[in-house]
């Protein structure tokens, strides 16, 4: 029987899974027919992939959410998962009211249940199929209330796919000098950033330093990448004014709106805390290094996940940063670990169509 697939994504992290399976659902049109639905944040990303999908706004009505369920005729739902929108779960919700099978994927390891908080069902009665990355994520998912038979493990398909890509990134990237770096950063509250003895990101420049004055390197490129939602401040301001006076770097800061995964694969090394650009950019062969600024007893499933792709840990300790560092220079092309998570977009597609 040829499934209809309704598919449905919004934030980045989720429409970057998503896309990687139904591209193929997409190649199987013998079995499949997908009808796409995404927010603004999605659009750039099924954009670069030449992906067809009807636009939507990211806070919709329910009556336009039926009135899609209608013309379409889904056989199965398949989501991503965003935080500040409702367009994922009002598809779930009337999914549910329809009694149509409804597989979600969880991008990112934490904060799970906050996902469904416009459901219209308790997520301890759920029946949709909760894909996850790990056996450690689906711990984490069971413990915040899911019940555990509707959690299924299927690895993670948008670092599947940027593995099994990577030549290609590789080859389209504009190479940058030796050393060359870049910082990717989050949304993190003026008032934690002020409560720090120095700004996350002055505290790598300054180390990032050291290790050229250490290894003869005269400059580097040392690019700032904000997080689309993080916003001017004077912490912030002052700390890039800092790095300015920082010797051997040459700062920039990018366009907070460009698709990072275009330019990643142009630089050597990769900083943050612990966001999904750095799994990007070891899954494409950067060295990296992360400064949790989150506890790992509260989310453990994360920090196993980084290190298991090898994304070395410092922290929030300028000896410790360095040290790090010169560790990620000791490293050579032989000690990139390949595809983590190789076959994760074909099973989560595999599964969609086997419900």
């Amino acid at each position: 029987m040829k499934k209809k697939v309704l598919v449905v994504m919004h934030d980045p992290g989720g429409t970057k899974a998503v896309t990687a399976a139904t591209l193929k659902l997409i190649k199987d049109p013998e079995h499949c027919e997908c009808v796409i639905y995404a927010g603004k944040f999605a659009a750039p990303w099924l954009k670069d992939n030449d992906i067809s999908f009807h636009e939507m706004d990211v806070n919709v009505e329910a009556t336009e959410v039926r009135r899609v369920f209608e013309v379409v005729r889904p056989n199965v739902l398949l989501s991503g998962t965003s935080w500040a929108s409702n367009l994922e779960q009002s598809f779930r919700n009337q999914a549910a009211a329809q009694g149509i099978p409804s597989v979600v994927f969880f991008d990112y390891w934490m904060n799970y249940a906050t996902r469904f908080l416009h459901a219209d069902y308790p997520i301890t009665a759920t029946k949709d199929w909760l894909c996850v990355t790990d056996a450690d994520m689906a711990q984490e998912v069971h413990s915040e209330g899911f019940p555990k038979d509707r959690i299924v493990i299927v690895g993670h398909p948008h670092l599947d796919y940027l593995a099994e890509n990577r030549e290609k990134y590789l080859q389209s990237a504009e190479k940058l000098g030796e050393y060359s770096s870049i910082f990717i950063s989050e949304n993190y509250p003026e008032t934690y950033l002020q409560s720090l003895t120095k700004h996350p990101i002055l505290a790598f420049a300054e180390a990032f330093s050291f290790l050229l004055n250490e290894k003869g390197i005269e400059k580097a490129d040392f690019h700032v990448k904000l997080h689309p939602k993080e916003e001017s401040s004077p912490v912030l301001e002052k700390a890039l004014q800092e790095i300015k006076n920082v010797a051997r770097l040459n700062l920039r800061i990018l366009d907070q709106k460009i698709t990072l995964l275009n330019k990643l694969s142009s630089y050597e090394y990769a900083f943050g805390y612990q966001s999904m650009g750095l799994f990007e950019a070891k899954a494409l062969g950067l060295k990296t290094l992360a400064l949790p600024l989150l506890k790992g007893d509260r989310y453990p499933s994360l920090f196993k996940a980084m290190n298991k792709c090898g994304i070395k840990f410092a922290r929030f300790n300028s000896s410790e940063i360095l040290s790090a560092m010169r560790e990620l220079a000791s490293e050579n092309d032989n000690d990139y670990k390949g595809n983590s998570f190789s076959g994760s977009s074909k099973k989560l597609s595999d599964f969609v169509l086997k419900i």
